[in-house]
């Protein structure tokens, strides 16, 4: 994980996470895997029951030639 930013309003009810992700993951009996590079994510948390639980999420990748 890189690039974290993490913004919480002046309330403390709500914040906003973002980071980048670079993972790999096979599955259960399978050969192949999955890498995902560059990863950008994306939460919406809002404060439950003294707990910031995520609320709305978001995934995306850079497309070839953007920076």
């Amino acid at each position: 994980m890189s690039n974290e930013v993490i913004k919480v309003n002046p309330a403390g009810t709500a914040a906003w996470v973002s980071f980048t992700l670079d993972q790999s993951h096979s599955l259960p009996g399978h050969q192949r895997r999955f890498e995902f590079k560059g990863m950008r994510v994306t939460w919406g948390l809002e404060k439950r029951g003294g707990k910031y639980l995520i609320v709305q999420g978001n995934w995306s990748f850079v497309s070839k030639g953007q920076n």
